[in-house]
């Protein structure tokens, strides 16, 4: 049961990442929005490691 969520929820932090980078990019907003998808990425990326570390 962990490890189907733990799956689930990095589909969708992968979903995610892919479309706050290729998104703007293919919009031509890349250059503004990449600072805010790095942070977002990188604080989900704790968040991830944090639940690694709890098992």
């Amino acid at each position: 049961m962990i490890e189907q969520t733990r799956l689930i929820a990095i589909a969708v932090l992968l979903l995610h990442f892919i479309t706050t980078v290729i998104g703007p990019l293919m919009s031509g907003t890349y250059q503004r929005n990449i600072g805010q998808a790095i942070k977002e990425y990188t604080s989900n990326r704790s968040f991830f490691l944090a639940c690694k570390n709890q098992n």
